[in-house]
This record gives C-alpha cells, sequence and structure tokens, in this order.
C-alpha cells in the first residue's frame, strides 16, 4: 500500500497528559486488505510491539484517513521474542 512506501508516518499520541511525537511507519510490519464488500472492508495488519512502542490498530486507520469510520479490532495472534 502507499501507507508502507512511506519513510515515515509522524504521527502524536496524547500520553500521561503530554502530547508525544512518534513514527508510526516502523511499528506497522505489514499491511493489507482481506475482504470487501461495499460499505465494509476488512483490513489484516501486521503491528511492532516493543518496550518503548507499539503499533495500535486506530493509529493505522487514522494515518489512512478513515479516523472517523465504524471499526472493530480482533487480535488473531501476539509473538513475542
Amino acid at each position: 500500500t502507499l501507507l508502507l512506501s512511506r519513510a515515515t508516518l509522524p504521527r502524536e499520541r496524547l500520553r500521561d497528559g503530554q502530547l508525544r511525537a512518534y513514527d508510526l511507519r516502523p511499528l506497522v510490519a505489514d499491511l493489507w486488505l482481506d475482504k470487501w464488500a461495499p460499505g465494509r472492508a476488512t483490513l489484516g495488519m501486521r503491528l511492532v510491539t516493543g518496550s518503548q512502542a507499539a503499533g495500535r490498530p486506530e493509529e493505522v486507520l487514522a494515518a489512512l484517513g478513515w479516523a472517523d469510520v465504524t471499526a472493530s479490532f480482533h487480535r488473531t495472534r501476539l509473538v513475542l521474542s
């Protein structure tokens, strides 16, 4: 996707009462359209989670310009290394 081709995805997140800037791009390992029907889409995401940061699906949707879309999330797997 176009999102994955970007070098950076600057975002801001409210944490501990302060607005913090971070780069979402290294937290998105993969993104794909799994299913599509008019008015409904299923996206697959492989997000990175670590001690310093975690990719969040709602942030990916916001980066795609879909912040106002009604969404539900379902984690299928968590891999710890």
